[in-house]
């Protein structure tokens, strides 16, 4: 009896079709979006960050896996004056993307790919005649920022929403408004910033502007209510007085992904993508009044552009600004803030952030008099 083998042509058939299935079941259980846009693969979204926390669990401090990574519970450190400027910030993003492994090897086409294909690029703003990126992080004087870009165009700012305001002054959105090869092209080009301020500090302001002055605010959210029902048995519907204080605020954030919905506490990480996009400026607001300069020079020093800067936040040190956020978390339980780290914890690492239970929030480098570095 004469052994009949398989045919080449349906063993590779075979073969393909078992890698498949290997790659279909690695995606699935690694939260991993594949993406195949005109020949280019790539796997878009936050990959970078999702591969990291499937990997080790979690971020926590004392995690096995991670207790060498994450240091924002450390201590501040002090340096003189003439060590902080703007290439150390840029230095401190690449150093530690690179230590957490988000974002290295990218191509900037591949970038331009990502881009064009996640939801929040279409906030990412474009100034074509003065070439300049911005992305705003809501919470983080994005309001004062895009009328400082509206101003620059020098055309009268008409009393419309922000969307149609941008496009009747002739700005536009990287995602929305070009093609891949045209994104690729702004990233090379054009000088591209972005607004940071400590995590809980934006926190605080959110929880205070979206629910505690804006109470209904929650209603337009997706499962807010449900979410409230859930943990507090009680609605937000009723009345200012039933709106959800501070501590059941940070609770909820810190236990529930589906609040994450919303761009107001969304993170620094998935917004802008400071991994992937070599910006050129990062501006703290908590040293708005030394950093805003360098922007407005590039935009052509639009006239009165400085009154509409956030005058409390100017000319204070870093402990005055972020004295209200480190009082409102000093009765948040240690458990609650572990948590909000395994959502947090890059954006104050990428960024040099740091939080402690004794010292409260501050920057990871402070200059000799005061100053985040």
């Amino acid at each position: 009896m004469v052994r009949k083998f398989a045919k080449p042509k349906f063993l590779a058939l075979w073969f393909f079709l078992c890698l498949g299935f290997v790659v279909l079941f690695y995606s699935s259980t690694h939260n991993i979006g594949y993406v195949p846009i005109e020949g280019v693969e790539f796997y878009a979204g936050a990959i970078f960050w999702n591969q990291f926390l499937s990997k080790n669990g979690s971020i926590h401090p004392s995690d096995k896996n991670t207790a060498n990574i994450f240091t924002w519970n450390a201590k501040p450190t002090t340096v003189p004056r003439e060590r902080c400027s703007m290439k150390s910030r840029i230095s401190r993003i690449n150093t530690q993307c690179q230590r957490l492994g988000i974002g290295q090897n990218l191509t900037t086409g591949k970038v331009a790919v990502m881009l064009k294909q996640h939801k929040y690029s279409s906030l990412i703003y474009v100034d074509d005649e003065h070439k300049v990126i911005y992305c705003p992080i809501t919470k983080s004087a994005s309001t004062t920022f895009r009328h400082l870009m509206m101003h620059s165009t020098g055309k009268k700012v008409k009393n419309l929403p922000m969307h149609e305001q941008f496009l009747d002054l002739g700005l536009t959105f990287l995602r929305d408004d070009y093609n891949v090869n045209e994104i690729r092209y702004r990233l090379e080009n054009y000088l591209k910033f972005v607004v940071v301020r400590h995590p809980m500090d934006r926190l605080a302001s959110a929880h205070y502007h979206r629910i505690l002055r804006d109470w209904k605010f929650p209603l337009n959210i997706s499962n807010f209510l449900n979410l409230t029902q859930k943990y507090f048995n009680r609605s937000l519907n009723t009345s200012p007085e039933n709106t959800m204080q501070f501590d059941q605020f940070i609770e909820l954030v810190s236990r529930e992904p589906s609040a994450f919905k919303n761009v107001h506490w969304k993170t620094f990480m998935d917004l802008c993508h400071p991994c992937e996009i070599q910006y050129n400026y990062v501006v703290r607001l908590e040293t708005l009044e030394d950093d805003v300069p360098l922007i407005l020079e590039r935009l052509g020093n639009p006239p009165g552009a400085l009154s509409l800067l956030p005058q409390h936040r100017l000319l204070r040190l870093v402990s005055d600004k972020l004295e209200h956020s480190t009082r409102l978390f000093q009765n948040i339980a240690t458990e609650t803030i572990m948590r909000l780290m395994e959502t947090y914890g890059a954006d104050l690492e990428v960024f040099g952030y740091t939080w402690d239970r004794e010292e409260g929030a501050n920057c990871a480098v402070v200059s000799e008099d005061g100053k985040c570095c």
